[in-house]
Formats: C-alpha cells, sequence, structure tokens
C-alpha cells in the first residue's frame, strides 16, 4: 500500500469513526435522559412524596387553627387546600422544604401571570404563571412583603398580613388580548402599573433542558430575556 492510499484508508476510518462516536454519544445522552426520567418517575418522586406526607401532617397535627380540605400528593410535590378558623382559604403547592407556594388566598386568585418581555418593557411571549412565594431564599415578591412564609406555622400567623399587602395591589385593572404564538391568547393588563410589576431573569439552564424536551413547544427567542411579572387582584370573577 503506498503513501496515498494509507493515508485516505486512515482519513476514511477517521470520519467513520467519528461518525460512530457522535452517534454513540448522542444514544448515550437520550438513554441517560430516558433512564433519569424513568428513575425520576418510579423511585424519586415516590420517595418525596412519602417525605411531604409525613412532613405536611406532623405541621398539621401542631396547627389546632387548620382543616385540610384537600391533599393531593402529584409527581413529588402536593396540591393542598386549607380553612384557616377564623380567617378564611388557602391554596397551594407544598413540596419536600414545606414551603407554602400559594395559588389562592380567599378571597385572591393567584398565581401572577409572567412574561418575557425586550429591552423595553414591551411583553414578547408567556413565560409562566407565578405563585405567591415569600420564603427567606425568594427574592421577587420582597418589594412588596416585608416578612416570610416558610412553612405552614408562618402561613397562619402572617394570613392578615399577606391580605393586607394583596389590598394595595391594582385592583380590577382594564384588560386585553395578548396573542402568544405558543401558548395562544391571553387576557393581560392593558397598561402595567411598574410599582407593581415584579422582575426577574429567565434561566438559561432550564431553558435549555426544556429546548430538549419539547422542542419546538419552547420559544427559542425568550432565551436569557428579562421576565416581569403584573401583580393585581381581582375584585369579581374574570368573564
Amino acid at each position: 500500500m503506498n503513501k496515498n492510499r494509507l493515508l485516505q484508508w486512515h482519513k476514511r476510518h477517521l470520519i467513520i469513526h467519528s461518525v460512530f462516536l457522535l452517534l454513540g454519544t448522542i444514544l448515550l445522552l437520550v438513554l441517560s435522559f430516558v433512564a433519569y426520567f424513568y428513575l425520576k418517575f418510579t423511585v424519586l418522586y415516590k420517595y418525596d412524596e412519602s417525605r411531604i406526607d409525613k412532613k405536611f401532617h406532623a405541621e398539621v397535627s401542631a396547627i389546632p387553627q387548620i382543616r385540610v380540605d384537600r391533599f393531593n400528593l402529584f409527581d413529588g410535590d402536593s396540591m393542598v387546600n386549607i380553612t384557616i378558623a377564623n380567617k378564611g382559604s388557602v391554596s397551594f403547592w407544598y413540596g419536600t422544604d414545606g414551603v407554602p407556594r400559594i395559588t389562592g388566598i380567599e378571597p385572591y386568585a393567584i398565581p401572577f401571570v409572567c412574561f418575557y418581555v425586550d429591552n423595553q418593557g414591551n411583553r414578547t411571549s408567556y413565560a409562566y404563571d407565578s405563585p405567591l412565594v415569600l420564603d427567606k431564599n425568594t427574592k421577587l415578591y420582597k418589594k412588596w412583603f416585608a416578612f416570610e412564609v416558610n412553612n405552614l406555622h408562618d402561613l397562619v400567623s402572617k394570613y392578615d398580613s399577606i391580605i393586607q399587602v394583596l389590598n394595595t395591589f391594582p385592583k380590577d385593572p382594564e384588560m386585553t388580548d395578548f396573542q402568544d404564538k405558543t401558548w395562544g391568547k391571553r387576557l393581560v393588563i392593558k397598561t402595567p402599573n411598574p410599582e407593581f410589576t415584579a422582575k426577574t431573569h429567565s434561566n438559561i439552564f432550564y431553558q435549555l433542558i426544556s429546548l430538549v424536551l419539547m422542542g419546538s413547544l419552547t420559544d427559542k427567542s425568550s432565551f436569557g430575556k428579562e421576565i416581569a411579572c403584573d401583580l393585581y387582584i381581582r375584585t369579581h370573577p374574570q368573564e
């Protein structure tokens, strides 16, 4: 075999080996994702739910003012409705950290709707609905809530304070349609009040994971953009 043929043979085999290495790497990543989510849904979620169940009922047993109206374990988390004696009802998510992520507190419905915004603050696309989370690690609502809710005891003791703050939010603002190319049409505040707009930044790592898992369902133009959440309350049911 002469020198030129030897070089061509090496190049051809190098390309073949590179292609197989790339395909093997992709296959390994896919299998890793499949194994992770299988383990997560069949083992880790069940373990988390067992911890949540014990922690939640241990907390409730120490707080006689709480009546549990609903407690449903769901995908390593739990959905809860409670009634606090002489106060009102609260709906929230409750995970292994024991922090209530409030989605409703009588008479107000939460979460707040959040959007990706451009450099001028204009909405570009829907991001997510944000529950009211007031624990020591969450900064999103610190501007309005000068206290923390880290557990069920805090939720009971701060119930009236939460209502007082929510009462300062804009009430029944004028709404308009916003057409999101991925999620469709939704009602949004026509003129957001900057004094009642919570701002944060998108989690690029989370967005990349979403892109891998959902592909075309992810708005790729939202990567790295600021997120703004409109804070307001309604005094009558939304039509």
